[in-house]
């Protein structure tokens, strides 16, 4: 049968008492397409090609007779080969080339005979078996690497019936393996992708005195996985096999139910594959500032079959992939249920507010009868945060906190611009070590927001004396400070920057940072701390975000480099102590 329907037959038919060789084209209606009759010939069998075209075998006068039509039914060519017998399977492989296997000889002694034709319609090669006075070959099959499959009877003088037997071929006519077992008729064959060996037929069952359905199972090497027969009535034979990727099969053939004459029967034997994704287990709003690892939950409901695959978990936003991990799973047995834990996510973007978290399973060569449980997907929520925290001097320089200094709060989404001031500053943006906004009178400048809500803007007052709050203090926000979607921001953040002067050095002598005004490529710079107190080089961009951080300890002349940025304007700072040194600083291609 073609992929869109069509179905082809090839047998035999008589009118009156000539006998001719018949073969059909059906359309998945039923309806004829086309037909063809040879006088005094019988079809045995038929295949098709990737192309449409027919391939079919049978005999007559003493011959063994394959044809090749297109698929309108015009015969492209015939060839007779002068021997007795008749075909009883064909195939093609990927290549095009045509095996046939069949009977040579008569119904009193015959053997099994094999042959290859090439695209050419030359014989590349024939092989014969001859085991005992009656061996019939009934069926071929080809696997993925081109090794042929063979399976029919040989007469068993011991036990005066047939013995199954099977061979195994390389495409150049080698014999890999051949296997006979005890009773019974082997009638079709089948090859999985894996190279497992499917064999249907018949055998009479002694102790019940009646003939069953047969079926075999070899690995590829040939050693016998299963041998197993199936009641379908007294008489009832298995004719033929079809084997699936996954190994699933369906036998054919007649059965004989009591009080009925014999009828055509198609049983199909499935394993039952399926392993699922229950659910997810880890948090779906997450905060950027931390690792977050997936873990989802796996079931394996198939039947009776130990289950290999992958787990994969995937981060995207707008289709751009932003984290992978796979999680292998070696020997899951039937009802285990397992948390997988994947790999961490780490540099979660500070600026996307969502993205979509996919889990799926990979079947390594598996079948799964339920793939729409393989894939889950979900929305993870990204938390805001606030990236930086900045103190700021104003317009009139000096040391310490004056009336128009200001710290700039920097958050990674648009925030719902909370209204703020004297009454809940402190509660909304809670400072570390009892530290307070507020001056000594209570007050607090002006709390304003950006126009797109991403920076807020705390100014600062000294009435009687100033706020507490200082570079190095922690701001823990409220859970009411949110995001225009809803989600809080509750990651902390620490102040930095300074209330002394944007250029100032504060510190005594031997504290120095050296940059040169424009840079090229990357940021090179020189700087000497006179003390074995911890340090930090910081970089901000233009609009107060932090860009790079390098810590370390202990006094020193150093020598370092910041690349990897884009060009622009940026901000360096030295700290040590309370030493800060700032320059302003040109990034250019």
């Amino acid at each position: 049968m073609e992929q869109d329907g069509d179905a082809y037959v090839t047998g035999y038919t008589s009118v009156g008492d000539t006998i001719y060789w018949l073969t059909v084209k059906y359309d998945p209606q039923g309806n004829i397409v086309w037909g063809d009759t040879i006088k005094n010939e019988l079809g045995r069998a038929i295949t098709l090609d990737k192309d449409g075209n027919v391939y079919a075998a049978g005999n007559g006068g003493g011959y063994w007779i394959t044809i090749k039509y297109d698929s309108t039914g015009n015969i492209l060519w015939k060839d007779s080969l002068q021997m007795r017998g008749y075909p009883k399977g064909i195939v093609l492989d990927d290549s095009n080339d045509l095996y046939l296997t069949g009977v040579l000889g008569s119904y009193v002694a015959s053997d099994m005979l094999t042959l290859k034709y090439n695209t050419e319609r030359s014989i590349v090669w024939m092989d014969t078996i001859d085991v005992s006075d009656y061996d019939n070959a009934e069926d071929i099959a080809v696997d993925r690497w081109g090794n042929l499959y063979v399976t029919g009877y040989v007469y068993n003088s011991d036990i005066a019936y047939y013995d199954p037997y099977t061979i195994k071929y390389k495409a150049d006519g080698n014999v890999l393996w051949i296997r006979e077992e005890s009773s019974g008729l082997g009638y079709g064959v089948g090859v999985d992708t894996l190279g497992k060996v499917y064999v249907a037929g018949a055998v009479f069952v002694l102790s019940a005195l009646e003939t069953r359905w047969l079926f075999i199972q070899y690995d590829t090497s040939g050693n016998l996985i299963e041998m197993d027969t199936l009641d379908q009535g007294d008489g009832s034979e298995a004719w033929g096999i079809d084997v699936d990727q996954a190994g699933n099969y369906a036998l054919t053939g007649y059965a004989l139910a009591p009080g009925t004459t014999a009828a055509w029967c198609t049983d199909l034997y499935l394993k039952y594959r399926d392993v699922c994704i229950d659910t997810c287990l880890s948090p779906l709003v997450i905060s950027p500032l931390q690792d977050y690892t997936p873990i989802v939950r796996v079931h394996n409901g198939s039947y009776e079959i130990t289950e290999d695959f992958d787990v994969n978990a995937t981060t995207d936003t707008s289709g751009v992939i932003l984290y992978s991990s796979t999680y292998s799973i070696d020997g899951s047995f039937p009802g285990d249920t397992l948390d997988i834990s994947l790999s961490p996510w780490s540099d979660i973007p500070h600026e996307i507010t969502s993205a979509r978290l996919r889990f799926t399973i990979l079947h390594e060569g598996g079948y799964d009868m339920v793939p729409d449980n393989d894939v889950m997907s979900i929305t993870l929520y990204i938390r805001p945060v606030i990236d930086s925290a900045v103190a700021y001097d104003g317009t009139t320089p000096g040391s310490g906190i004056d009336d128009d200094d200001y710290i700039a709060l920097y958050f990674s989404h648009p925030m719902n611009q909370i209204a703020m001031d004297a009454s809940s500053i402190d509660s909304l943006l809670s400072l570390s070590g009892g530290h307070t906004w507020l001056d000594g009178s209570g007050l607090i400048g002006n709390i304003t927001w950006s126009a797109d809500g991403k920076v807020l803007y705390v100014f600062l007052t000294t009435t009687d004396s100033p706020p507490t709050v200082s570079v190095g203090d922690t701001i823990t926000p409220d859970d009411t400070l949110m995001d225009i979607y809803g989600f809080s921001c509750i990651d902390p953040v620490v102040i930095t920057g300074s209330f002394g002067p944007a250029q100032g050095v504060l510190c005594k002598e031997g504290f120095i940072l050296e940059v040169a005004d424009i840079n090229t490529g990357r940021i090179s710079f020189i700087y000497t701390v006179p003390t074995d107190e911890p340090y930090r080089i910081i970089l901000y961009g233009v609009d107060g975000r932090l860009v790079e951080e390098i810590k370390g300890e202990g006094k020193g002349t150093y020598h370092k480099e910041i690349s990897h940025i884009p060009p622009g304007v940026y901000f360096l700072r030295l700290e040590q102590g309370e030493g800060v040194i700032s320059r302003r600083v040109i990034l250019l291609k």
